[in-house]
């Protein structure tokens, strides 16, 4: 026990003699497991340890929270002094502590026999501080470091702290030294530190007005486009008409937000190569994408209650944590909230913003998938009783008024091939031998246009959703279920309305002739893909046994054609994977498994493609200047160069300076290598790949219009206006065509022209990630449940770890160790005596399990063998 003497003046100048006794003890333990020396604890042995002074947390918390931080001592002296000085920050730092993820551990070295030391002289406060934290380094390296090998650093910027602890055979490291140390990249949206004597600030915006005048006068300076950030707030790029632009740092970002249309001031520098590095920053923001957030708050400090104010951390790691006030916080502990951001000033490093919702607890699938619809904006609401009004009276039946101007094709024999339990049938198809010996065949499509009109409720709310959503345990139609699995479905056996596209054909698949028209169909058998397999197979031996036979060896055969002409024009055939789930009657996974593409699929793909091709060219003919069309641009080559230096130790290569070089590659790769082995690489090619794009023909030339993933010159969606906003506005463009009207009512000018297809590109892409998130959550469930060991493949390469696909059941995940390094120059993953652990495309035996991490849940594996 310490006796300590001091005065305090109380009121009335009176002066009181005060002794305080400050209990020390010799049992506090260190922390580390299996310590003979003391109760030890949980601590798993490192080579390095990290003991970061108060300015450091307060500093630098945002980096210290990144995940690659690991192995840190937090003192007592540390968190005192930080509670006093920030108690946010303190906060966030002992959550850091409560993560087990961390290898962390909170020593009370004042507590401590060992490490207590009384103040010197005149010592301030401060320098006592110091000499604390250096006393308690320098212990564990006596404790527990000589025996293990263990080297303990003090984190310090102070440089006398830092003089003063090589003095003491202490050492130490800055913060940019333990950052190198440790392979962090931070930038100072994570620190809120002084940069020449002067607090950080973000640089202001200029007006759009400028902004806007500075790129028209400036082009090869200036450019707008939409910010996309990969995996933190701070990396992306903006992707303009003309490409795609790097930008880095929060100082470029400048407190844009993944999805704004920016102004970008375009840096061009030389880099070491003799090359041109090009970079950009944000100058202005067009318009902000991301206004409300999904977040959540999961750790709660040991013993600690909430303060008012808070960082929510969004589930979205591409977003940064928001400053928000709650009367009431402990209720949002563990549960996801949502946080609308209000501004973002210049002096501080995160944006401020309000709580506006709570959706639920955090460890809820239904909860879950709440959040997934609202983070991608996905309008699953029912529909308003203006867009309910819009709908026919029930019953309804064609009527000869409706026949008027359409060809009746009910006594044809037409069909449909689908997934099993598929409610929304978009196409039918029908194929017969002509008298001449050449073939008709027929693609009818849903008329959706003759219910949808323009300028209406139905239409407006059908053009916001932009697309129907499939996640594995619901759907989110575009339109009302009466019409979207009723009166449009192309039911077998129910008169339809549909718009056909019809060709004759001849025996190589060549199309002799064309014919657009609005037509009355009535599907005579709506098949499955394994229904449409299975006479596929039998017709390889057998002869046809009814029209639909005949149709179908009919179409099976002129589809091999056709995909035999596109993969000679250079067509990617990318097989993604697509895991499916058999869920109980309580929507919970209890089987995994992956989608077989079969025949079947090809038959209808083909000929999908084949009507959607056709369109484009009737459209794009009658209307060159408003032809909504559908562009894939092809991937940058040097986006192959760490794949073929994997590739290349195999004796394989992807060609990937023409899209036929790269189809011919993979074609041969598929006929050569394990159907495993074919899929790992596959979805490495899948992420070099550009994106497709709607747009309006007007707006690019004619040169850019190529599809690459087709191969097709031209493009467009036509053949699902069931749940595709795009090919309702098709279907009206056709319509004029082919009666030589002007373009439908209501049609938008250019400008608005370029929204729309934006926002339709928008609408796809968050389905797509919505459906990936689902599929996540779903695989979460189902892993947590059923651990399991599976083979893998290594697609690609991380910092401290690498990402291994599992075709068996579709899955990916990250193998993350704080010891592994990326030694980027020989391309692989090794661990800290340098021996590879993985390299891409490396076949690896992994142990699937679900793990919660501060945002959501994951998948986590962990390398075997």
């Amino acid at each position: 026990m310490q006796r300590k003497r001091s005065f305090v003046k109380l009121a009335g100048k009176k002066v009181q003699n005060v002794v305080r006794e400050h209990y020390l003890r010799d049992d506090i333990a260190c922390g580390f497991e299996k310590c003979m020396k003391c109760a030890g604890g949980e601590l798993q042995p490192a080579q390095a340890f990290y003991v970061p002074d108060t300015n450091i947390f307060l500093s630098y918390i945002g980096a210290l929270e990144h995940e690659s931080v690991r192995n840190i001592i937090l003192l007592q002296t540390a968190l005192g002094e930080t509670r006093n000085r920030n108690f946010a920050v303190y906060q966030r730092v002992r959550a850091f502590a409560e993560d087990k993820n961390k290898n962390a551990f909170v020593f009370s070295n004042e507590l401590s026999s060992e490490t207590y030391t009384e103040t010197q002289g005149s010592e301030s406060p401060n320098d006592r501080n110091d000499r604390l934290i250096r006393k308690a380094v320098g212990w564990y390296q006596k404790h527990i470091g000589e025996e293990r090998g263990t080297v303990f650093y003090l984190v310090t910027n102070d440089k006398d702290n830092k003089r003063r602890a090589e003095e003491e055979g202490i050492q130490s490291l800055t913060f940019s030294e333990y950052a190198a140390h440790i392979g962090l990249e931070f930038s100072p949206e994570e620190t809120e530190d002084k940069r020449d004597g002067e607090k950080f600030a973000y640089k202001t915006h200029l007006s759009l007005e400028k902004a806007k005048n500075m790129e028209k006068e400036h082009p090869d300076k200036y450019a707008e486009g939409v910010l996309r950030t990969f995996q933190t707030p701070f990396r992306g790029v903006v992707k303009t008409k003309s490409g795609e632009i790097d930008i880095a740092g929060a100082e470029n970002i400048n407190r844009a937000l993944h999805g704004d249309r920016v102004i970008v001031a375009i840096q061009k520098t030389a880099g070491e190569d003799g090359t041109e590095n090009i970079t950009s920053q944000t100058v202005a923001v067009v318009a902000q994408k991301t206004k409300t957030v999904a977040c959540i708050i999961t750790q709660r400090p040991d013993g600690e209650a909430l303060g008012n104010w808070l960082l929510a951390t969004p589930t979205r790691s591409r977003l940064p944590r928001i400053r928000i006030h709650a009367n009431d916080p402990e209720t949002l502990l563990n549960k996801f909230f949502a946080v609308t951001i209000d501004d973002w000033p210049e002096n501080t490093f995160y944006p401020n913003g309000h709580l506006v919702k709570v959706f639920g607890d955090a460890d809820d699938k239904n909860t879950e998938t709440e959040v997934i619809l609202f983070e991608n904006a996905i309008n699953s609401s029912p529909f308003s009783q203006s867009v309910l009004d819009c709908l026919p009276k029930t019953p309804w039946e064609i009527t000869p008024e409706m026949l008027a101007g359409r060809e009746d094709l009910r006594g044809e024999t037409l069909f449909s091939i689908d997934p099993p339990g598929c409610t929304d049938i978009d196409d039918a198809l029908h194929a017969k031998k002509l008298p001449n010996g050449r073939y008709s065949v027929g693609v009818h499509i849903a008329d959706v246009s003759a219910f949808v009109s323009t300028e209406t409720p139905i239409d407006s709310e059908a053009q916001s959703r932009g697309t129907t959503v499939y996640l594995i345990d619901r759907r989110i139609d575009m339109l009302p279920e009466l019409l979207g699995t009723n009166l449009c479905s192309l039911k077998p056996h129910q008169d339809r309305l549909a718009f056909s596209v019809m060709w004759e054909m001849d025996e190589d698949g060549e199309i002799l002739s064309t014919r657009f028209a609005k037509t009355a169909i009535r599907s005579c058998a709506g098949l499955t893909y394994s229904q449409a397999q299975s006479r596929i197979d039998r017709l390889k031996e057998n002869s046809p046994s009814d029209e639909i036979d005949a149709s179908i060896k009919i179409l099976e055969r002129l589809s091999e054609k056709l995909r035999e002409k596109r993969r000679r024009k250079g067509a990617l055939f990318l097989s993604s994977l697509e895991t499916h789930f058999e869920l109980t009657k309580d929507k919970i996974p209890q089987e995994c498994t992956v989608k077989q593409q079969e025949g079947a699929n090809h038959l209808i793909e083909e000929f999908m493609l084949c009507a959607n091709i056709s369109v484009a060219e009737k459209i794009h003919c009658a209307f060159p200047e408003h032809a909504l069309l559908r562009r894939h641009d092809s991937p940058d080559p040097t986006k192959f160069l760490p794949l073929n230096t994997a590739l290349k130790k195999m004796g394989l290569e992807i060609d990937a300076k023409t899209p036929n070089g790269i189809s011919a590659s993979l074609e041969k790769i598929n006929q050569k290598c394990d159907w495993n082995f074919a899929q790992a690489v596959n979805a490495v090619v899948t992420r070099a790949m550009m994106r497709a794009v709607y747009f309006p023909s007007g707006s690019l030339s004619h040169d850019a219009f190529y599809h690459t993933g087709i191969a097709s010159e031209i493009y467009t969606h036509f053949t699902s206006p069931i749940r595709r906003y795009p090919d309702v506005i098709v279907h009206r463009l056709l319509l004029a065509a082919v009666t030589g009207e002007t373009l439908p009512s209501g049609f938008p000018d250019q400008q608005k022209y370029e929204k729309l297809c934006d926002h339709l590109n928008d609408r796809k892409d968050a389905a797509t990630e919505a459906s990936r998130s689902s599929c996540a959550i779903h695989a979460c469930l189902f892993f947590s449940k059923k651990p399991t060991v599976g083979v893998g493949y290594v697609i690609r390469l991380t910092e401290h770890g690498f990402v291994v696909i599992v075709p068996k059941y579709g899955v990916e995940g990250l193998v993350w160790e704080e010891s592994y390094t990326h030694d980027k120059e020989n391309g692989a993953v090794v661990d800290e005596t340098g021996k590879e652990i993985a390299s891409l495309l490396k076949m690896v035996q992994v142990k699937i399990e679900a793990e919660k991490t501060e945002r959501h849940k994951k998948l986590h594996f962990t390398l075997l063998g």
